[in-house]
């Protein structure tokens, strides 16, 4: 047997024999990384893949309800208001609501927010035609009432209606009882399908 220069023979190999046997091994481990590390990347493309895309429609409802991309932003940036003209019908207001409507003994009431929007009708007296819009589960925006690009606003032009969107109780500042730190769950009650308008 005569020298070789394999560089497995100076770490202790005996022979040509065993230095085969060591690139064989070694060219074995080194596929079997190579093959977890490619069942690796086709994982976390997948992942990337699944959570890159949401579905315009969740158990069959509209993500963030009917609504244009400027009121999307509004509702994952609620603080932030859009720089849409400020049009001198659109009004924000509060009304009496009662806190609940099965209770006839109870005589609770809070202040709910309202927009209204009479730009499109001849006057506040002489109205034919309303749309309301209720809030879902956001704060509403004075641009529910204002932005002429909504489905909604482009009805009321065309109709000469009227246009009135409703906070949903516990969204935005339309809060009929105080958040209670370490109990949110205390006044769920309130947020009952019957009884929240």
């Amino acid at each position: 047997m005569g020298k070789s220069t394999d560089p497995f023979m100076g770490r202790g190999l005996v022979n040509e024999e065993d230095g085969r046997e060591a690139r064989c091994l070694t060219a074995s481990v080194f596929t079997g990384a190579m093959t977890k590390c490619a069942l690796l990347f086709a994982l976390l493309v997948q992942i990337w893949a699944a959570h890159s895309w949401q579905p315009k429609f969740h158990l069959g409802r509209a993500m963030f309800g009917m609504q244009t991309d400027d009121e999307r932003f509004t509702m994952r940036n609620p603080d932030k208001e859009l720089n849409l003209p400020k049009l001198s019908d659109a009004k924000e207001e509060y009304f009496d609501q009662k806190l609940d409507h099965f209770d006839g003994s109870s005589q609770q009431t809070w202040r709910q927010r309202y927009y209204h929007n009479f730009q499109y009708t001849s006057g506040s007296n002489n109205i034919k035609t309303v749309f309301l819009r209720l809030g879902g589960e956001g704060p509403l925006r004075m641009s529910t009432v204002s932005n002429e690009a909504t489905p909604m606003m482009t009805l009321a032009k065309e109709h000469g209606a009227a246009v009135f969107a409703l906070e949903h109780r516990f969204y935005g500042a339309s809060r009929p009882t105080p958040y209670v730190y370490g109990s949110p769950t205390r006044h769920c009650g309130y947020l009952d399908l019957l009884v929240a308008p």
